[in-house]
Protein backbone atom coordinates (compact mmCIF):
# COMPACT_ATOMS: atom_id res chain seq x y z
CA UNK A 1 0.00 0.00 0.00
CA UNK A 2 3.07 2.46 0.49
CA UNK A 3 4.00 1.82 -2.62
CA UNK A 4 0.74 2.84 -3.70
CA UNK A 5 0.75 5.76 -2.42
CA UNK A 6 3.64 7.08 -2.80
CA UNK A 7 2.76 6.88 -6.72
CA UNK A 8 -0.88 8.86 -6.00
CA UNK A 9 0.77 11.72 -4.06
CA UNK A 10 0.45 14.01 -7.48
CA UNK A 11 -2.26 12.35 -9.55
CA UNK A 12 -5.65 11.30 -8.76
CA UNK A 13 -5.07 7.72 -9.98
CA UNK A 14 -2.04 5.26 -10.79
CA UNK A 15 -1.30 6.38 -14.26
CA UNK A 16 -3.04 10.10 -14.85
CA UNK A 17 -5.42 11.70 -13.35
CA UNK A 18 -8.05 9.83 -14.64
CA UNK A 19 -9.26 6.64 -14.08
CA UNK A 20 -7.79 3.47 -16.55
CA UNK A 21 -7.64 -0.06 -16.40
CA UNK A 22 -4.68 0.04 -14.77
CA UNK A 23 -6.40 1.97 -11.64
CA UNK A 24 -9.37 -0.67 -11.55
CA UNK A 25 -7.59 -4.06 -12.29
CA UNK A 26 -6.05 -3.14 -8.67
CA UNK A 27 -9.66 -2.78 -7.50
CA UNK A 28 -9.56 -6.65 -6.89
CA UNK A 29 -5.61 -7.02 -4.82
CA UNK A 30 -7.11 -3.97 -3.04
CA UNK A 31 -9.89 -5.66 -1.23
CA UNK A 32 -7.93 -8.49 -0.67
CA UNK A 33 -5.25 -6.97 1.13
CA UNK A 34 -6.94 -4.58 3.06
CA UNK A 35 -8.80 -7.64 3.89
CA UNK A 36 -5.50 -9.74 5.02
CA UNK A 37 -4.66 -6.83 6.85
CA UNK A 38 -6.55 -8.19 9.75
CA UNK A 39 -7.46 -6.29 12.82
CA UNK A 40 -5.84 -2.93 11.23
CA UNK A 41 -8.52 -0.51 11.44
CA UNK A 42 -9.97 1.80 8.17
CA UNK A 43 -8.20 4.67 10.15
CA UNK A 44 -5.03 3.41 10.65
CA UNK A 45 -4.88 2.75 6.61
CA UNK A 46 -5.91 6.84 6.34
CA UNK A 47 -3.20 7.16 8.50
CA UNK A 48 -0.61 5.16 6.95
CA UNK A 49 -1.44 5.68 3.14
CA UNK A 50 -3.71 8.80 2.82
CA UNK A 51 -3.78 9.07 -0.69
CA UNK A 52 -4.09 4.91 -1.41
CA UNK A 53 -7.25 5.33 0.76
CA UNK A 54 -8.57 8.38 -0.92
CA UNK A 55 -7.36 6.48 -4.49
CA UNK A 56 -9.44 3.50 -3.31
CA UNK A 57 -12.82 5.66 -2.17
CA UNK A 58 -12.50 7.29 -5.38
CA UNK A 59 -12.57 4.11 -7.40
CA UNK A 60 -14.99 2.25 -4.98
CA UNK A 61 -17.50 5.34 -5.70
CA UNK A 62 -17.51 4.59 -9.11
CA UNK A 63 -21.03 2.29 -9.93
CA UNK A 64 -19.50 0.27 -12.30
CA UNK A 65 -16.78 -0.79 -9.91
CA UNK A 66 -19.13 -0.99 -6.87
CA UNK A 67 -21.52 -3.31 -8.88
CA UNK A 68 -18.34 -5.46 -9.59
CA UNK A 69 -17.40 -5.78 -6.28
CA UNK A 70 -20.85 -5.99 -5.08
CA UNK A 71 -21.30 -8.77 -7.50
CA UNK A 72 -18.15 -10.61 -6.21
CA UNK A 73 -19.12 -10.28 -2.62
CA UNK A 74 -22.38 -12.47 -3.15
CA UNK A 75 -20.66 -14.71 -5.45
CA UNK A 76 -18.01 -15.41 -3.03
CA UNK A 77 -20.52 -15.57 0.18
CA UNK A 78 -21.56 -18.76 -1.51
CA UNK A 79 -18.18 -20.68 -1.21
CA UNK A 80 -18.12 -22.33 1.88
CA UNK A 81 -15.96 -21.28 4.95
CA UNK A 82 -13.63 -24.09 5.24
CA UNK A 83 -12.49 -22.72 1.75
CA UNK A 84 -11.62 -19.35 2.98
CA UNK A 85 -12.52 -17.65 0.20
CA UNK A 86 -15.17 -15.56 2.10
CA UNK A 87 -13.24 -14.25 4.29
CA UNK A 88 -11.18 -12.65 1.80
CA UNK A 89 -14.18 -10.19 0.45
CA UNK A 90 -15.23 -9.19 3.86
CA UNK A 91 -15.15 -5.42 4.21
CA UNK A 92 -14.47 -3.96 7.40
Amino acid sequence: MKVLDSMLVNREYIVSDECSYTDLAFVPWAIIATSLLDGVERAEIVSEAPHYSAWLDRLEARSAAANVLEERIETMATVPPEKGFAKLLQRG
